[in-house]
């Protein structure tokens, strides 16, 4: 089962907003194990440098995802294709990082893997962090073959 490491900057604090993500991640918890980083978002520079180091450690192959408005937009397809493409060239681990309200520094978004954008529509990032969650669930779904709403 594929890791999926969701890091984030600040936590989700409208109930809405925390009544959708543990609703997708429960049901994205059938396909993959996922685990959620929330950091501060006062955190020290130390604090954000150990950000970067999550899932990075030990023998897995870890992809590392920023999710910012100037990445690529990505359909629900290509995220498939990309978490197929990883799990067959041998990658055991995600991680996705989401910066607060002001986003991530650029040399944290350099270092990544891939910079990919949910949509060109400004959004808060509570917003992105459902979005991204439930699209991780619909993967899943597609992934094992299951039929899932169209």
């Amino acid at each position: 089962m594929m890791k999926i490491d969701l890091v984030t900057v600040g936590k989700l604090k409208k109930d809405f907003h925390k009544t959708a993500f543990e609703y997708y991640l429960k049901r994205a918890g059938k396909y993959f194990k996922i685990n959620l980083v929330e950091k501060n978002k006062r955190s020290s520079r130390r604090a954000h440098d150990r950000i970067v180091n999550v899932g990075k450690g030990g023998s897995e192959k870890t992809f590392s995802i920023v999710l910012d408005e100037s990445g690529e937009e990505y359909s629900t397809s290509m995220l498939v294709e990309l978490i197929k493409k990883l799990q067959v060239s041998g990658h055991r681990s995600v991680s996705f990082y989401f910066g607060g309200p002001f986003g991530l520094d650029n040399e944290f978004k350099n270092g990544a893997d891939k910079i990919v954008s949910l949509s060109r529509m400004t959004m808060t990032h509570e917003l992105a962090r459902v979005m991204l969650i439930e699209q991780i669930y619909r993967c899943g779904t597609i992934l094992a073959g299951e039929k899932y709403h169209k």
